[in-house]
């Protein structure tokens, strides 16, 4: 690839195609246990210097491939945003999974649960219910009305339902989140943000008027920076 970049200094590439299956060839030939991060951005880089399209690119399942290749050397924080990218359950489930499992972030139950609370709502923003029915289930325990699940699992859960139902009006959407306002405010005051989105995919209306700090309230990204930070593992 630099050799190429080399007598191309504009970049361009002539064959955006051949490009894309010459790289697949390079990159599944070396071993999974070595650093590949400067050549997944440089090779997105190049996508998109020469109109390599989303689609395309998902077509290829390289998001996918990123995601499953960052998670095997515990590059979590980029594992989860290809992951997120990719939106491949299999893919997405896996870098969750090893995410809560992993002996350094130690996130506590609460963080856990809106993490996982979090990722469904970022598949529904996709506008794929099926999919975010299909992530959250596993979390989910149907024993005894739901009322041994954490309450923000269940909003999560239930909001997949309720979406899922073609004929459910905006009024009748907003009035179950307002339900759970005071757990929202109270857990992750970012939710709002996610299901402002939401709202406003499915019914192009706003529920949340008041979000001032969109970054605020719990935020993995950030927080896995930080721990892999002190603990030298590189997060990319």
């Amino acid at each position: 690839m630099k050799l190429y970049m080399k007598h191309h200094p504009d970049n361009k590439i002539e064959d955006p195609m051949l490009f894309m299956n010459s790289y697949h060839k390079i990159y599944k030939m070396l071993p999974v246990k070595i650093d590949k991060s400067f050549l997944k951005y440089k090779f997105l880089e190049l996508c998109e210097l020469n109109g390599i399209s989303e689609d395309v690119i998902l077509k290829e399942n390289i998001y996918y491939e990123f995601a499953i290749d960052s998670k095997e050397n515990k590059f979590l924080i980029e594992a989860y945003r290809f992951a997120m990218k990719s939106m491949n359950l299999e893919a997405i489930s896996t870098v969750v999974k090893a995410s809560l499992e992993n002996e350094v972030i130690k996130m506590c139950e609460e963080e856990k649960n809106i993490f996982i609370a979090r990722t469904c709502l970022e598949i529904l923003i996709n506008k794929d219910i099926q999919m975010a029915i299909n992530f959250i289930v596993p979390y989910i325990n149907a024993k005894d009305n739901y009322e041994t699940n954490a309450p923000i699992l269940n909003m999560a859960y239930f909001i997949c339902l309720l979406l899922n139902d073609k004929n459910v009006s905006f009024d009748k959407f907003k009035e179950f989140i307002l339900l759970y306002k005071p757990i929202i405010e109270e857990k992750d005051n970012i939710l709002k943000k996610y299901i402002n989105k939401i709202s406003m995919e499915f019914f192009k209306q706003f529920i949340f008027t008041d979000v001032n700090n969109p970054f605020g309230g719990f935020n993995f990204l950030n927080m896995m920076k930080l721990v892999t930070s002190l603990a030298g593992m590189g997060g990319h």
